[in-house]
């Protein structure tokens, strides 16, 4: 269980879990960011000196909630996600990272290693940092949250543009797996990305004492940058399912080809089978048996029949250019 836990004051320092009540006497704040914790950690949480309620220890084990903001006398529980997306899978999947506010003090809890956190740690290390309240750090955090979705709809758009391309040149049932598979993940990241909206939203509209007025503006802002995010999902989202209709219309355009291609087989071959079953017959006295021409004869009908077909459906347009007239019309 990696803890990190950082003093701010004029000078920045790490301390030991043991020194937190002493640093919170102290002028600053404390961030506390805990990865992929254990029960330590959860000792640290149930710990005094944070005191943190009850009901945000539960929300912060349990690990299974959607974007949330939940306000507590001297607490604000902030619960957003991450979305990372698997190469190898191409599967989108997210990662909850909770954010505690109190007083004098910041605690981020998520499971895994996040860009985020490490972006806002050396943000908050560099020389003339503004990070010198505990919201701002969370401001910060979750802005960072956001800026890492932008990425991943990149490269939904990306594979968005090679379906469409697929699409036109070969629509196969490949193309129909690669559809619904992208479909699948612009479902998952519009499932977190509106919640997560309407939660930071509501930091923009809260005062409160650890959410004062003046800070309402930065949580406005990141709320546009995710509701943008949101909107941009919901279009790449209209756009795979007119893909996907597309998809639809050139399979049903390639059967449709086949079934005329076979109707023009079967129309060709069904009067030469005729006339090879009525000369095929085994009758004695059948007229134009014994003609010297007779089956030279037979096979200009054929030829003729097989030619006046296919300037037939050369008219319909099934072949060649389309002409004029259409399928069933004499």
């Amino acid at each position: 269980m990696p803890v990190t836990i950082t003093h701010v004051d004029h000078v920045i320092s790490e301390i030991h879990p043991d020194q937190i009540s002493a640093a919170l006497t102290q002028p600053g704040f404390v961030w506390i960011d805990i990865e992929d914790p254990d029960d330590s950690a959860i000792e640290l949480l149930c710990s005094e000196a944070l005191a943190i309620e009850p009901l945000i220890i539960e929300d912060l084990v349990e690990d299974v909630h959607l974007p949330k903001v939940d306000l507590y006398p001297n607490q604000v529980l902030i619960v957003a996600h991450v979305l990372t997306g698997e190469t190898l899978e191409r599967r989108v999947k997210t990662n909850e990272v909770d954010i505690v506010l109190g007083e004098k003090y910041v605690l981020s809890f998520h499971s895994t290693r996040l860009q985020t956190i490490e972006a806002t740690r050396r943000i908050l290390r560099a020389p003339g940092s503004r990070l010198d309240r505990p919201i701002l750090v969370a401001h910060r955090i979750l802005d960072g949250l956001n800026d890492e979705i932008v990425p991943l709809l990149d490269e939904l758009g990306d594979r968005l543009d090679q379906i469409e391309d697929r699409v036109i040149d070969t629509p196969d049932e490949q193309t129909a797996d690669d559809i619904f598979s992208l479909r699948r993940d612009l479902i998952a990241v519009r499932r977190f990305a509106l919640p997560q909206a309407e939660a930071i939203g509501r930091l923009a509209r809260v005062t409160t004492e650890l959410v004062p007025a003046e800070d309402h503006v930065l949580f406005r802002d990141v709320y546009d940058h995710i509701y943008r995010l949101s909107e941009v999902t919901e279009s790449y989202r209209q756009l795979a399912d007119s893909a996907y209709d597309s998809y639809l219309s050139r399979r049903e355009d390639e059967t449709n080809r086949r079934i005329t291609l076979l109707t023009m087989v079967s129309a060709i071959s069904l009067p030469i089978t005729v006339l090879a079953g009525i000369y095929g017959m085994n009758f004695r006295y059948m007229p134009e048996l014994t003609n010297r021409w007779a089956y030279p004869a037979f096979w200009a009908v054929v030829v003729v029949l097989v030619v006046v077909q296919m300037l037939i459906f050369r008219r319909w347009g099934w072949i060649g250019h389309r002409g004029r007239g259409r399928p069933g019309r004499r």
